[in-house]
């Protein structure tokens, strides 16, 4: 829903992270909703939309590049996906020297 995810979370309200669907959300869109012709095609209204990430299986390397080659989503819509996406990921520290992250960072899988 770009009035939603675009025009209210992100211009409204000056949201600046990434949206996420629910799991099998965009699946959903297809084969039970109906809302959308094909992966490819669902990949491509997703996008549109504003929804970075797909909790699920349509979002994946085959269906994009089909989406990409077709010209139903161009390489700037890729570049504000991704853009977003890492833009979270450096705020996290992902990419950070171990020595530089936090205390909690080093605990392990037994302390939690």
């Amino acid at each position: 829903n770009k009035w939603l995810l675009t025009d209210v979370l992100r211009t409204q309200w000056r949201f600046e992270g990434y949206v996420v669907s629910d799991c099998d959300g965009m699946l959903y869109a297809l084969k039970r909703h109906k809302y959308t012709k094909s992966l490819v095609d669902t990949v491509a209204k997703g996008m549109a939309a504003g929804m970075e990430l797909d909790c699920g299986t349509v979002y994946n390397a085959r269906n994009v590049a089909k989406a990409l080659e077709d010209g139903l989503i161009s390489e700037d819509d890729m570049d504000h996906v991704l853009r977003r996406l890492f833009t979270i990921l450096f705020r996290l520290g992902y990419f950070n020297p171990l020595q530089a992250l936090p205390a909690w960072a080093s605990l392990n899988n037994s302390l939690v």
